[in-house]
């Protein structure tokens, strides 16, 4: 079958592609058939403002964290496409409490700063998490300390009390609360 003659950006009632929904769906081989193909748009919006990342992000299925990969692999590929509720892939990684997609994100360059429809950034959306972050693969009980870094800065609350008993002699004692407890002495200190 020729290549160009197959279109692959067509579009369903909900202006969802195939695309789209092969992430959805969780079908790795369809992803990459598609992305290999000249045509695809790896950026194109469905009427609810999301992306193909979007619905990878938000997958149920156990490859999310490979469809994002592929995804991400894109040099097209844009990480601040904000959908209806003003949510990035990166809002909603957060949200979902997917922490391997939330690192490769943040990787790649997502913006941390960003804020949703109901004015929350990831800092909102990860303390309403209470730290029940998962591992798409396994649970972590190691996590990568610099990718996550970002995340843990503002999950972290750091309180410094100094006192002088002379100019020469000064005690500081910080104590330092984090959200992200497993990571807070190696990262928050």
């Amino acid at each position: 079958m020729n290549q160009s003659a197959v279109e692959v950006n067509p579009r369903n009632e909900d202006g969802r592609t195939p695309l789209h929904l092969a992430c959805w769906l969780g079908h790795l081989h369809t992803v990459e058939i598609l992305l290999g193909h000249n045509g695809i748009d790896a950026n194109v919006v469905a009427n609810n403002g999301d992306t193909p990342l979007h619905e990878a992000v938000r997958s149920s299925c156990r490859r999310n964290n490979e469809l994002v990969s592929l995804l991400l692999n894109q040099d097209s590929v844009n990480l601040e496409i904000v959908n209806k509720e003003y949510r990035t892939p990166l809002l909603e990684a957060v949200s979902d409490g997917h922490l391997g997609i939330m690192q490769r994100l943040i990787a790649r360059g997502a913006n941390v700063n960003v804020v949703e429809h109901g004015g929350n950034n990831c800092l909102h959306l990860a303390l309403k998490r209470e730290n029940n972050f998962h591992s798409e693969v396994e649970h972590m009980t190691m996590l990568d300390q610099v990718s996550f870094h970002i995340v843990c800065d503002y999950v972290c609350v750091c309180v410094c009390v100094c006192v002088c008993v002379c100019v020469h002699l000064c005690v500081c004692v910080c104590v330092c609360v984090c959200v992200c407890v497993c990571i807070c002495a190696s990262v928050c200190v």
